[in-house]
């Protein structure tokens, strides 16, 4: 059984935010992008191993305490770039275990 995240219905911080959402740009043309809710840009960032255009970085709710797991794929080609970013909502026990991942990356 996967463990429940939590989701408060009534959290004005991250009730705007699905179990995951995903961002997407190719070469820096705006008419393509899809981009994360701007309530991401309200998360807390409690750790994080981002470099080189990858990597991860664990998100907290300042209000109702969720957990955030986010993603980052970034391509440089000779035109532009290709970035694809995922945001998801995870558990506890899930956070624990990412933010062990990321200290032991750095």
């Amino acid at each position: 059984m996967k463990p429940k995240y939590k989701m408060k219905k009534n959290c004005l911080t991250c009730k705007s935010i699905g179990k995951t959402e995903t961002g997407y740009s190719k070469y820096g043309w705006e008419e393509d992008a899809t981009k994360l809710p701007p309530a991401v840009g309200s998360l807390s960032e409690i750790a994080s191993d981002v470099s080189g255009g990858h990597g991860d970085t664990l998100y907290q709710c300042p209000e109702c305490g969720a957990y955030f797991h986010y993603n980052l794929n970034y391509e440089y080609f000779a035109c532009g770039t290709e970035d694809s970013e995922t945001l998801s909502r995870i558990s506890d026990e899930e956070a624990a275990t990412l933010k062990q991942q990321i200290k032991k990356n750095r």
